[in-house]
Formats: structure tokens, sequence, C-alpha cells
């Protein structure tokens, strides 16, 4: 409906996908994809009293009414869990609040009052049925030489693109903003040899398995994100060519130059960081394609945890939204690089294929500082040849997120009745909680905005400029 083509209109380069598409592997792969094994979620909980039940909602409840098992949120959930594998005796996963790990047993500080805990394992069977891979179109293109080590993108018919950058050739770079079947896309990546360049987010595709989209093709994507605005910030200067990036240089008499450079040099302190720093220029960033692509995947995090609906938008939900909004987007964290990935970023995002390849402590994913004194060493902001470092202040929405594993490449399970895995993970330092880590990883790469590139020098002397 008009609806639809205006909200179609409103993306820039919107496609849908027609056909199911993995990139060729250096290794074909033949015969069948087999269903994926059941997987394993766990769940925490404790004991209500069975008079306060009325006060929960169903979806609050794990298994029978009777048995008064009230689900912990995902935060404590983590919490618990990380304790739990770690074999430690005690752990306090909300504020106030004990568990003995041994006995089982939660304990409230200021009253010792006690209740039963209890961790629960639930299998869930996969909904997928076997696939024939030698009919994935995949099967049979070759990415043309000039791109080869470039990022790849595996498609399902279905799915929802956005394309930021095109070739005269048939391929173009591209962002998943909806997943038709996100559980089949991680079957079809797992299933392929030597993938470390494919993706089931963003990377290059072969035009010809897309199609401008129709309404119908845009109507869940709609439902999934509302009446969220797409259009540029305020801020920003004229939009020339909405597909080409623009970086604008800030003069130092903005306010909008003093607020990026007194954020930037907060944590730049003794005894954190001991180190002349010299701001040298900062830069607006300006990519209409991936502002857009993140921002639907922002509202997308937030309405999915306010359970909010469009059709029955109310001040309560508006409300929830914003509190979602507070809770999942950090404005900003800080991402260090070198000189000659710059230009890459602005134009094609925090790509996994060139970012956090050498950090995976906490997950293969994109990492991200709360401190820019952690990021600002020549460690991670390696000077150029000038003595020139490079850190991005960007918007993150980190949603709900775990502590994250080595070498992990996705986040753990969240809900497993709906095979919804966290959205991020987290490192923590020694005087960290869950609700304020010092590290947060990211595994789409819409989840991420590099808003201002700061151009800075540091020197041994612990004097600001």
């Amino acid at each position: 409906d008009a609806e639809l083509d205006v909200f179609r209109d409103s993306i820039v380069g919107l496609r849908s996908v027609i056909k199911d598409y993995v990139p060729k592997s250096s290794t074909t792969y033949k015969g069948l994809l087999p269903v994926p094994p059941p997987s394993t979620a766990v769940v925490w909980c404790w004991q209500e009293t069975p008079t306060r039940m009325s006060v929960h909602s169903k979806g609050d409840l794990h298994g029978e009414e009777k048995d008064c098992w009230i689900k912990y949120d995902d935060k404590a959930t983590s919490v618990l869990e990380t304790a739990y594998q770690a074999k430690k005796a005690t752990i306090s996963p909300v504020k106030g609040y004990f568990v003995d790990l041994n006995t089982m047993v939660q304990t409230k500080a200021t009253t010792g009052f006690k209740r039963k805990v209890a961790r629960f394992e639930e299998t869930k069977e996969s909904s997928r049925s076997t696939i024939d891979r030698s009919q994935i179109h995949g099967d049979v293109r070759d990415l043309p030489f000039d791109l080869q080590g470039e990022p790849q993108m595996v498609l399902v018919t279905g799915d929802v693109i956005q394309i930021s950058k095109q070739r005269s050739d048939g391929w173009a770079f591209a962002t998943k903003m909806h997943y038709a079947d996100e559980d089949l896309a991680r079957d079809l990546l797992e299933s392929v040899v030597h993938a470390d360049e494919l993706y089931t987010d963003t990377g290059w595709i072969p035009l010809d398995a897309t199609r401008i989209p129709s309404g119908d093709d845009l109507r869940e994507l709609q439902q999934k994100i509302g009446d969220t605005q797409l259009a540029p910030p305020s801020s920003w200067d004229p939009i020339v060519d909405p597909t080409i990036v623009q970086r604008h240089t800030l003069s130092s008499t903005m306010e909008e130059y003093r607020k990026v450079k007194d954020d930037f040099l907060s944590t730049l302190v003794p005894p954190r960081f001991n180190r002349k720093i010299r701001v040298k220029r900062i830069e607006r960033i300006q990519n209409l394609a991936m502002w857009q692509s993140y921002m639907v995947k922002r509202q997308t995090i937030c309405y999915r945890d306010a359970g909010f609906n469009q059709a029955s938008s109310t001040a309560s939900s508006q409300f929830e939204l914003r509190k979602a909004l507070e809770r999942f987007e950090r404005c900003w964290l800080w991402h260090a690089t070198n000189g000659d990935a710059i230009e890459k970023i602005a134009q094609q995002g925090f790509n996994r294929s060139f970012c956090g390849k050498n950090a995976t402590m906490y997950g293969k994913g994109i990492y991200f500082a709360r401190d820019s004194s952690y990021s600002a060493s020549t460690t991670y902001a390696v000077p150029d040849r000038n003595g020139l470092q490079y850190m991005l202040a960007c918007r993150v929405v980190v949603g709900e997120y775990c502590v994250g594993k080595r070498d992990a490449l996705t986040p753990d399970v969240r809900d497993g009745q709906k095979n919804i895995l966290y959205d991020s993970t987290v490192g923590l330092s020694t005087d960290d909680d869950m609700a304020n880590p010092s590290i947060y990883v990211t595994y789409h790469d819409a989840q991420a905005y590099p808003e201002y590139l700061i151009v800075f020098q540091t020197k041994n002397d612990s004097v600001t400029v």
C-alpha cells in the first residue's frame, strides 16, 4: 500500500532477496545440510511465595505455576551462569541479594530472608528440514579477483538488505536489514569450509539474487521498527549523495566539537593515562545508508524489549520504548584503529573482516571500550608515519549482553524456546560489574555507527592540549 511505498522510498538502497545464496568456498561442498542438533539454553529461577504468584506475568514463570519458579532477568542469569561455570561458591546476581551456589539458596542481605534457586536446562528441536546444498545458488559463483579476501554475505530468500556500494559488474556491498530466517542463515554459514570471510549480516553479494522490494516484502520490517525516524540527524550538513560517505571537519569553536573533545579527554588523565594528548582535528562522519542500518537495528532491539506493537501504541508503551533506548544504546563507546582502516570503516562500517581479528578474548566480534583511556594506547591506536593516531566515537546498541568467551563466533543463547541469542558480549576488568562493563563486543555490523573521528597525537608528558 501507499504507506509501505513511502517507507521503502525513505531508505537508501533497499533490495529483497529472491534466491538463497552462499558464497563459493575454497572447498566446494555437495550433499545434504542435515537438520542441526537440538539447542540447549540455561534458565535460572528463584522460588516465589505461593500467595504472591499473582503479581507476576506468565512470561516471568518457568514450568508449572504451582511450582512458583520465577525467571531471573537476562543480566542476572548471565552473572549466575558465569559464576556457576567458574565453580564459585557465592555470587550476587542482583544488588542486595546473594546466592550460595552449593546449597542453591538466595539470601536477602538486609533481612536474611532465604529462597530456593534452581538452574534448568531447556532443549529445543530445530524446525528446519534437511537442505540439498548442491541446489544453492552460490555453488557456481566466483568472487571477482579484486574482491578476494573481502567479506561476503549469506542470503536467504525473503531477506531484506540495504546496498551501500554497487559495482558495474553486478556485485554490491550490502547490510542485512531483516532476516527471513536467521537460524537458516547461520546453518548455511557454518556448513561452508574455510568461511573466515563469510557473514550472515554484511558483505559482498551478487545483485541478481535480489530485486527492488514490493510493499509486501517490507511489511514485517516496518512492523519491527514502527515509525522510526530514518532521516539524517539535524546536526548533519546537507547530504550531497546518499550513497557516498561525507566527512566534515568540525571547527574548534563549535559546541559539537567541544562535546566530543571533552568526552574523549574525560578518562585520559593520570593514573589511567600518563601521556600528553594533542587533538589535531575532529571529523563528523555522514553515511546515510549506514546510519539507517544502525537506526533499524537499534529500534528492532528496543521494540523487542519493550514488547512494542505499532498498531496499539500507547503512552505507556512509548515510555517503555524510551527506557529500552536508555538501557541498550551507548553514546559514545570508543574504537581505536589505524589510518589505513578509517576510510573503509567510514564507507562500510565495522566489518569483522578488518576489525576485531586480533582481539578474541571475549569473542570474535568488534571491540568497543567504555573509556577512551583503554583504546588510546599505541597498541590499539597505532600511529601512522606522521605520529597521528585515530579514535572513533561510536553510537553502539549493545542490547542484551552476557560475559564473552574466547574465540566465540556468536554470543550465548538468551532464549532457548525462541532460539534468540544475546546481542553482545562483554569483558569485565577488576572493578567492573555487569551493569557497567569496560569492554563491549558486537556481532552484527549494524549495531554500531562511527559518529566522529578524532585524530590525535600522544607524548610522554601528562599535559593535555
